[in-house]
């Protein structure tokens, strides 16, 4: 009974988190995506509107991080890849340089961005290659409720070592806001099944 009753407790307090924070993004997104450049988004933030459909940008390939699991490393799980704008001084040099391979190996990576593009839905090398090849991606700002971890700090670090990365805007791949009925699902759900654990511990207290 003890563990049941934990159970519903603690499965009751989390989804009451996820509602709270979809809420959260809820009250900063709109469901129509808004178009913004990625320079505009890094000079004038989103606006009132997190949910974004991010143009002209250019995918930092060789700084960006893979995740994946020991036993199938051909299968990401997550993906964090560094944007600059399309107008950045990389992406000139990549174009100066051309098709010759020595100039492009010499074009060194920034190591300061603004952007970096979460992705939960990208799993082989080649979706990875249609996302930075496409001309746009969609998905929300999800600072306001989620930041990077430590392991992801530290990795990234390494190549965007002069990047304030407590201050660079998340853009989460593909995700949008939840409607009211996901969000009232949370809501509704934890609060239930905290109030039933609740119920039990305290029947299960007096009965001592």
């Amino acid at each position: 009974m003890f563990r049941i009753t934990l159970a519903a407790i603690i499965i009751g307090v989390v989804l009451c988190f996820f509602g709270v924070k979809e809420v959260r993004l809820a009250s900063v997104a709109n469901t129509k995506p808004q178009t913004i450049t990625a320079e505009d988004l890094i000079n004038n933030g989103y606006g009132e509107n997190a949910h974004i459909t991010l143009t002209d940008f250019v995918v930092i390939g060789e700084s960006s991080l893979f995740e994946y699991k020991e036993d199938n490393k051909d299968h990401y799980t997550r993906i964090w890849a560094p944007l600059v704008p399309i107008n950045h001084p990389y992406n000139i040099a990549l174009h100066d340089a051309g098709n010759d391979e020595e100039k492009i190996k010499a074009v060194k990576a920034p190591t300061n961005v603004d952007i970096v593009l979460l992705s939960k839905s990208i799993h082989t090398d080649n979706q990875f290659r249609n996302m930075a090849y496409a001309e746009s991606v969609s998905g929300l700002i999800v600072n306001d409720v989620d930041s990077l971890g430590s392991d992801e700090l530290k990795h990234l670090k390494r190549d965007l070592r002069d990047t304030d990365l407590s201050k660079v805007l998340i853009l989460e791949h593909n995700r949008k806001p939840s409607g009211i009925g996901m969000i009232a699902g949370y809501l509704g759900g934890g609060g239930a099944l905290t109030l039933v654990g609740l119920g039990m511990a305290f029947v299960s207290f007096k009965k001592r």
